[in-house]
């Protein structure tokens, strides 16, 4: 039999995923249990995560340069999806930085809500519930 781990809901964690990728994946996301899903979901498709509980705490953790991509919920306390992006783009502006690539991850299917996305500076929109296949597509074509 298979031990399967069970990793703590926490504000912050680190999971390693299957695969021996170099990438680092950050995910901003203020609900425990999409925090944990998605998490799981991107061990399974062997990514690394780890997650920022709102947009405060996913920009500082960004700031560290430590990220090859982001996942942004869109609503979330502090500092929604939007502004975290907007704040992201603007610091790579001013500093030169390699742009990372942000996509939106939400439960919010609203017509224009991808168009919102891509127009704020975000590269791509997953709605949630998420498909595995979805979410695998979407990172093989940024990462």
């Amino acid at each position: 039999m298979i031990e399967q781990k069970e990793y703590p809901l926490s504000a912050k964690r680190l999971v390693e995923g299957k695969a021996s990728r170099e990438q680092l994946i950050l995910l901003a996301e203020d609900n425990e249990i999409n925090q944990d899903v998605i998490i799981r979901q991107l061990g399974l498709i062997g990514y690394k995560g780890e997650v920022a509980s709102d947009g405060i705490e996913a920009l500082k953790m960004y700031e560290s340069g430590n990220y090859d991509l982001l996942l942004t919920d869109l609503h979330m306390p502090k500092m929604d999806g939007y502004s975290l992006t907007r704040a992201i783009r603007s610091i790579e502006k001013e500093s030169g930085e390699q742009r990372i690539p942000i996509i939106a991850i939400t439960a919010n299917a609203l017509k224009d809500e991808e168009e919102n996305c891509l127009s704020t500076g975000m590269d791509g929109y997953l709605s949630k519930p998420v498909e595995l296949k979805q979410m695998q597509t979407e990172l093989k074509k940024w990462l």
